[in-house]
Order: structure tokens, then sequence, then C-alpha cells
């Protein structure tokens, strides 16, 4: 049975980038790692691989790769070659020291949502360890967990990545829940305030009324009497 093969005008659309390898900014590894998601959703052989990478590359890996085809024969060369020897070059030196420091410090922000934290959490720890355990990616996930959302998944205690998932999103639900109760309750609450200011408001005018008219009725009783 033949491999089915997307139409090549939808291929032409999916464009790897490019890597220069002249700034920090630029990661080896997620630009390779883009780059074969590509060449498989385009179903590239290894050859055809090395044919597109050289259009790829600018600057200084693009004058790297002159120097690997020029000590590499083209019979010799592969894909798998190719990718050792780029990631060697262009993998910085402590590259592994700082996606493990990313892991270790990675913080869920007040305003993100749940799903973006966990699935940013498990793309680092398959950075830092393709092969680790779900117990091992479930700490990084609870170490950094909103305090809201955290203390409530510590008490349910997940043991695999899909009941983590699970119980995160019906936590995540239920805070939300509870949010737009809180809300409601303190527009409602607010309402109620302006309503008793606005009944203290009636009854301050109630009073100045009756002073007014007793001062009103002292005053003629004091003439009344002058009078006689």
């Amino acid at each position: 049975m033949n491999t089915p093969t997307l139409p090549i005008g939808f291929q032409m659309h999916l464009d790897p980038g490019t890597f220069s390898g002249s700034t920090e900014s630029e990661s080896a590894q997620a630009y390779i790692d883009r780059f074969e998601k590509i060449a498989s959703t385009c179903g590239w052989t290894s050859q055809q691989k090395l044919l597109v990478i050289p259009i790829c590359l600018r600057e200084s890996s693009l004058a790297w790769l002159n120097v690997w085809e020029s000590n590499n024969a083209a019979q010799r060369r592969t894909w798998d070659t190719f990718k050792r020897a780029f990631l060697k070059e262009f993998l910085s030196a402590d590259h592994q020291d700082v996606i493990e420091y990313k892991l270790r410090m990675r913080q869920q922000a007040a305003s993100e949502s749940a799903q973006a934290y966990v699935y940013d959490v498990l793309n680092l720890c398959n950075e830092v360890n393709e092969n680790m355990s779900e117990l091992e990616q479930i700490k990084h996930l609870m170490r950094g967990l909103r305090s809201d959302i955290k203390e409530k998944m510590t008490l349910q205690n997940p043991i695999t990545r899909d009941e983590f998932m699970t119980k995160l999103e019906l936590i995540q639900k239920s805070l939300n829940c509870t949010k737009g109760f809180g809300h409601s309750s303190n527009v409602l609450y607010s309402q109620v305030n302006e309503l008793q200011n606005q009944s203290e408001i009636e009854m301050l005018r109630t009073k100045v009324a009756l002073l007014t008219l007793q001062l009103k009725l002292q005053t003629e009783n004091t003439n009344s009497t002058s009078h006689q």
C-alpha cells in the first residue's frame, strides 16, 4: 500500500523557516525539531532533507554547512550524520543545564491557563530527558502550579499524567465557577450598599425637613409670644 502524500500546493506552505546560528536567541534543537516535523508531514526522504536544508541556513550556519560538505563526500552524507554534526556545532555547551534550569524555575503565571502551563512543562521535560517517567513529569508539573491550584492538586495526589490532566481540568473549572460567583456576589453587594446609601440619604433628608419644620414652629411661637 502506497504512503499517501500531501498535495504539492499544500507542501509549499509548510515552511521550516531559516536558521543563522548567529544569535543566542536561536535554538538549534528547536529548529531541527520543527524542520523534521515538516519533513515528515511532506514525506521527505533523508536525501530530500539534505537538498532542502541548504536553502534554510543563513550566515554562519551556511558557512559551516559548506565546510561540512567539503569534508564529507556526497555518498557518505546522510541526514543523521548531518543532524549530529549540526547539533554538536550549534548547541551551546551549557544547553542541557539551561533547559534543566528553565524546567526547575518554570512557574504558572497568574493569567496563564492550566493547559498552556502543562504542555510547556511537558515539552521542557522531553527536552531534558525523552525517557522521563510520568512520576518525574508530575513532580515538575506540581512544583510550578499556581498556589490555589497546587493546594487542591496535592490533596488529589495524581500518579499518572492522564489522571493529573483530568483532575487539573476539574479543579480549574471549579475555580473559574467560584470566581464567577464571587464577581456576581461583589456586584450584588455593591448594589445593596448603593440602596442602603440611598435609604440613609432619604432618612437624612426627612430629619432635615423635620428639624426645619420644628425651627419654623418655634420661631412662629416666639414671634407670637413677643407680640402679646
